[in-house]
């Protein structure tokens, strides 16, 4: 999705009075294609309220322990 960012918030869509063209179309296209291919990439270890992110222990599961977020020995 077409999107800007004014005062440090952002906003989804062309600014007001702005008409987006091809190009800009095109590339907000890649970017929204480019974050579904790398979705996973994008998975923290935490959620934002602190705790472990049960996606990421899926995902990312050797990882994880790294993280100590799994114990060894329940393995």
């Amino acid at each position: 999705m077409l999107g800007y960012i004014r005062d440090g918030v952002y906003h989804k869509g062309p600014p007001i009075g702005e008409t987006p063209t091809p190009s800009s179309l095109a590339k907000a296209a890649d970017h929204d294609d480019q974050r579904f291919m790398h979705q996973a990439d994008l998975v923290q270890p935490y959620l934002p309220d602190g705790k472990t992110n049960p996606e990421f222990l899926e995902l990312y599961y050797e990882e994880a322990k790294n993280f100590g977020l799994i114990d060894y020995q329940s393995d």
